[in-house]
């Protein structure tokens, strides 16, 4: 689930964006002499904040926090030796702790990245199109006002520009 807020601020437009995500898993994977078949659940937050100013939009990176719970359904050795899936069940459940948080930091990195790649390729063709179809058009005919300001309050965006003639007062 993604979702959007607008947060204070006296400098510039800011928009939080957020994302609520659950991802599972059912997984094999061999160590050694066994296998284990397991099921996991990640569940992962992240937000992006994004801010508008006179020259355009730019983000900060993407943050997350991910939450990673694994059962262990079964442990089979791979040649059929029970005192070997024993050994392997102790060991699993002392590492299991271990192993959650690596996920869960993997999932992290992941989310990140991907929210990263995907709001910048965003950014960049929204701030190409700014700078094309406003930004550039006016400075060059020395219209782009002389005073813009970006500001946010808890529930909307504003912009103040002032703009005069050389023969105006202000």
């Amino acid at each position: 689930q993604a979702s959007a807020k607008v947060a204070e601020s006296n400098r510039f437009s800011i928009i939080d964006t957020y994302l609520m995500a659950t991802a599972y898993s059912d997984t094999v994977g061999r160590n050694g002499p066994v296998c284990i078949y397991s099921n996991g659940t990640t569940c992962i937050g992240a937000i992006k904040r994004l801010w508008i100013d006179e020259n355009g939009l730019f983000s900060h990176p993407a943050s997350s926090h991910a939450v990673t719970n694994t059962c262990i359904k079964d442990i089979q050795s791979i040649k059929g030796r029970k005192f070997v899936e024993r050994i392997a069940w102790k060991k699993a459940g002392k590492q299991l702790p271990k192993a959650e948080c690596i996920a869960s930091r993997r999932a992290e990195a992941r989310v990140n990245e991907r929210i990263d790649e995907r709001a910048d390729k965003a950014l960049a063709e929204a701030n190409e199109k700014f700078q094309q179809k406003i930004r550039r058009p006016l400075v060059e005919r020395k219209l782009f006002p002389e005073d813009v300001k970006f500001t946010s309050g808890e529930q909307s965006m504003h912009v103040r520009s002032m703009q005069s003639g050389t023969s105006l007062i202000a």
